[in-house]
């Protein structure tokens, strides 16, 4: 038999080698070696394989048993001693938790905004696949005039191209609606049958197909299903609704359920669009046409079948002149809110940009409090040195200590967790207020969100917990012992931590302080009007007649200016900040878009618009109707007109535009959002016995008794217009919705910088307490040398107050290119002055003395001998 010793097989061996790597400290091992040598002699290797192969997979359920034995004992006393700590640390420990629970909540609510952001309109059954087809109407190469589709469009798209399966066309319009003794002024959709096989809204009860809209059939949402017949049945019920110069009957076939507040379609009435419409959809021209939505098959769909439209739909643009540049567009549902290219009938279109500020603010903010986990634990390791120390000595393993740290980490983690739920959910209904959204935290239930939870905790108590472990467990047993480790010395690293923290905060004061200027800014420009205390009443719905809204307005303004309440009244075709545009074309052939409006004589004095040059248009001079215009210094500019008063505009434009006469310049006002560049206008007085009236009423009041002076203004309104509702608003207030996203981002900004504060200023409270005492003694030995409490004051202030200031310096160049790069969104806008950095410098850096100082001021106020008397 052969005499020469094999070995054991490799896998089993190696398994072996796994379950007891010390092989000197098991005989076992031992014993099972020599028997398998043993075996060998006697019976041969195949037989001592198979054995040894059994001995191990014997051995491997014995060793699991006991590795779960002890790895719970090891579990279990890593919680003793983590309870323990935090028992012991009370203060650390509270504000670690409480930082962390700021920065999830505040992360949980912004991401709740971010969600809602990107979930827009996707709660209908087919989101995906559905486009709005829009048109870019190009006069030259470089023009864009505007973006409408052909009112015929949709009843063609569906016949020519098979991949789509439905198309629609879908306008709004506002109507007067009567029920019983109450009228409103209400918005309607007005869309074709297939609408509703394109979208899913819900329907609560009725119909939900808008092939049953009858021409005398209406679709309300719950809203106004309440609003009109409150706890009653709506379905059949009947409604009066103004279209044109009468009342019509509708019978109320369907309503919504609640439809998503995240919903680019807002409903209220849908009826159907050829009430509103009528022939004027059959019609291949220019004019301002409804939008068009289709559902194809498939997304992907979407880019083969834009690359169609050129060769077969786009021939209707080129027919009626316009560029060979222009054409028919799609764009996706779910891409509009955040990637608007075209509205339509789509609202509330927002910005990404936001949404990706937000997303890095959020995680900023959880940053910083990983900052103060990381400081307050490495700061709070003193007291802990010796017990480190110790357990070395006795033999724990590196991995043991980091597990330890890890393991308090994550606790305090997952504490953090909870409770920044219990504060998201807290500050929702503020949150709310202050992003105008109907946010809801009842998403957090789901099983994926939870997972998300669970690993975000997971993922911050391992990662907070990195450094901390990592260094105490690398020091030496000596230093360990002589407790050389904390805030001073050679640990700088706490130091970049403490700066990096003031940096994102220094970041989002200066942020937000070039938010709020840039809203004051915008509002302060008010488009440049006198709007104060001055309301708007719309006349569009009141009758066909345009004469009767300009005999409505002439009595209206003739009986109220005699009221001493009353300051001014004025009028105009479009609205103050909505002006009619039209292609015009020089004699060089270059084509551009002008502004323009039909105004009463004293638009000019209500709103406050200087002319520069000319004069304004008199009541006293007939001939000025339809005759005169008025244009803007931009007008003059970008036209290089010389001499401007008396020319004529057919001397200006190729095409001819009458014998309107420039008779005055006016300075250059913001008709428009700030976003938005001035643009050329001019305004001319409606021609007596012509087409062009009065769309819109301007009413200026005084402050005596604003109540009193609605109240005579409606007074003297129903008496002219009995079937219209009074319906008015103030311009401050529209002026202010133009620029609510500014307002609301600025908003949010405020709060997330003072949290921001909050987290490092109450780091920087239990970092200052910590050094305090561990410099207890030498400070005391100070004071019985004679040190002042002032000096004592400056000797723990400085050096956290040094760190504030390099913050500083390194926030600002930061920050100066992140506001240079937001401003860039706006045509008018602030400078980037240098007070927004030494504000935010200030605030910060007294924040953080005052906080350093709550800890200071009573360390030296303490007597010495408490200190010393262990000595």
């Amino acid at each position: 038999m052969n005499s020469v010793k094999k070995k054991p097989p490799r896998l089993s061996e190696y398994l072996f080698g796994r379950m007891f790597p010390d092989k000197g400290h098991y005989t076992t091992v031992s014993d099972i070696e020599e028997d398998f040598h043993d075996l060998q002699h006697e019976k041969g290797i195949f037989y001592a394989s198979f054995w040894y192969r059994f001995q191990t997979i014997s051995a491997i359920p014995n060793y699991f048993s006991n590795r779960t034995k002890r790895t719970y004992a090891m579990f279990k006393n890593y919680l003793k001693i983590s309870a323990r700590n935090l028992r012991k640390n009370k203060l650390y420990s509270l504000i670690n938790i409480l930082s962390l629970a700021i920065a999830f909540g505040c992360c949980i609510l912004i991401f709740s905004f971010i969600r809602d952001e990107y979930t827009y309109d996707r709660f209908h059954e087919h989101a995906d696949e559905i486009f709005q087809v829009y048109s870019e109407y190009y006069y030259g190469e470089n023009n864009i005039v505007w973006r409408r589709p052909q009112s015929p469009l949709a009843p063609t798209l569906t016949p020519m191209f098979p991949e789509i399966l439905n198309a629609a066309r879908a306008d709004y319009e506002d109507y007067i609606v009567r029920y019983e003794d109450r009228t409103f002024t209400e918005r309607f959709l007005c869309v074709d049958p297939e609408f509703f096989d394109i979208f899913t809204f819900p329907v609560k009860e009725g119909n939900r197909n808008a092939t049953e809209l009858e021409m005398n059939s209406v679709i309300l949402s719950q809203d106004m299903a309440e609003k009109y017949f409150g706890e009653n049945e709506p379905i059949g019920k009947v409604l009066q609704v103004k279209i044109r110069d009468g009342f019509r009957t509708f019978a109320v076939s369907g309503v919504f359920e609640k439809i998503p507040s995240n919903s680019s379609l807002p409903l209220d009435f849908v009826i159907n669009i050829r009430i509103s419409s009528g022939e004027s959809l059959d019609v291949w021209d220019l004019s301002s046409g409804p939008s068009v939505f289709i559902r194809l098959e498939n997304r992907e769909q979407a880019a083969d079948l834009e690359n169609k439209f050129p060769d077969t739909i786009n021939k209707n643009l080129y027919d009626k002149g316009v560029s060979k540049k222009s054409g028919y567009h799609l764009n996706s549902l779910t891409d509009y809110h955040l990637d608007y290219y075209y509205s339509g009938v789509l609202r509330n279109s927002s910005n990404k940009l936001y949404s990706y500020i937000l997303s890095a603010i959020s995680v900023l903010v959880l940053i910083i409090a990983v900052c103060n986990f990381v400081n307050l634990s490495v700061g709070g390791s003193s007291p802990r040195m010796k017990e480190i120390g110790l357990r070395k000595v006795f033999g724990a393993q590196r991995k043991q200590l980091i597990r330890q740290f890890w393991v308090e980490s994550i606790i305090i983690s997952c504490i953090a967790i909870i409770t920044g739920v219990v504060f998201s959910i807290g500050f929702l209904p503020t949150f709310n207020e202050m992003t105008q959204r109907m946010l809801s935290l009842d998403y957090l239930m789901g099983i994926k969100y939870i997972l998300g939870l669970c690993c975000a905790g997971l993922l911050v108590g391992v990662t907070s917990g990195i450094y901390p472990a990592l260094a105490m467990s690398r020091s030496t047993t000596v230093d360990l012992f002589k407790k050389v480790f904390g805030m001073t010395g050679k640990n700088s690293f706490s130091r970049f931590l403490i700066i990096f923290q003031f940096v994102i905060s220094i970041f989002f004061i200066i942020f937000t302080i070039a938010i709020n200027k840039q809203y004051d800014f915008m509002m302060d420009k008010k488009f440049g009007l006198d709007s104060e205390l001055a309301i708007t009443l719309d006349l569009q719905n009141s009758s066909s007649d345009q004469s009767r809204n300009d005999i409505i307005f002439s009595t209206l303004r003739d009986r109220l200016q005699s009221d001493s309440r009353i300051v001014s009244v004025s009028a105009s075709h479009a609205k103050y900040n909505m002006y009619s545009a039209s292609v015009v074309e020089n004699n060089m052939k270059e084509r551009s878009l002008l502004r323009f409006n039909w105004v009463d004589y004293k638009y000019l004095d209500f709103f406050g618009l200087k002319l520069t040059e000319g004069r304004n248009f008199q009541k006293d001079r007939p001939s000025d109707a339809g005759r005169t215009i008025i244009v803007n210094q931009t007008f003059v500019d970008q036209y290089e007109v010389e001499s401007p008063i008396g020319k004529k505009l057919s001397n200006i434009f190729k095409r001819s535009w009458g014998d309107g006469e420039i008779i005055g310049i006016v300075e250059d006002f913001h008709y428009n959002s700030l976003h938005n560049e001035i643009m050329p206008l001019y305004l001319t007085l409606p021609d007596e016995g012509g087409d062009d009236h009065y769309s819109y009423i301007y009413i200026k009041m005084n402050s005596d008794n604003i109540r009193s002076t609605l109240d005579l203004i409606k007074r003297e309104f129903n008496r002219l217009a009995p079937d219209d509702p009074f319906m008015y608003s103030f311009m401050d207030e529209e002026i202010a919705r133009e620029y609510e996203s500014e307002k609301q981002y600025g908003r949010m900004f405020s709060f997330v910088s003072f949290f921001a504060i909050f987290i490092a200023c109450s780091g920087l409270f239990g970092l200052t307490s910590l050094t305090v005492a561990r410099r207890n003694k030498e400070i005391s030995i100070r004071k019985v040398l004679g040190a002042s409490s002032s000096g004592i004051m400056s000797l723990i202030n400085r050096d956290f107050l040094v760190l504030v200031a390099a913050g500083n310096l390194f926030a600002w160049p930061i920050a100066f290119f992140a506001v240079d790069k937001w401003l860039q969104n706006f045509a008018f806008r602030i400078g980037i002055n240098p007070l927004f950095f030494i504000s935010a410098g200030f605030i910060a850096f007294f924040i953080a003395l005052f906080t350093v100082s709550l800890q200071s001021v009573r360390t030296a106020s303490a007597n010495p001998v408490d200190s010393l008397r262990d000595e």
